[in-house]
């Protein structure tokens, strides 16, 4: 959990929102920490991906709430 948030910071912004955790930075947060069998590399990406993509799901969901809302 706590690499997910790590991570969140690399983010870039795209137009509607925020993108998708860069796989550069997945791979250098696997390096930073020794994560080098490559079945375990593969695994740690699956769930941040996996992590990543419900987030952005959600950050999504709740822009177009917000924009759904009217404004006073």
């Amino acid at each position: 959990m706590q690499a997910f948030f790590d991570l969140s910071a690399s983010r870039s912004l795209v137009m509607g929102g925020e993108g998708p955790i860069p796989l550069s930075e997945i791979l250098a947060y696997c390096q930073m920490f020794g994560v080098n069998d490559v079945d375990e590399r593969g695994d740690f990406l699956r769930v941040i991906r996996a992590m990543d993509e419900a987030y952005l799901e959600e950050r999504h969901r709740q822009r177009e709430a917000a924009e759904e809302t009217p404004q006073r």
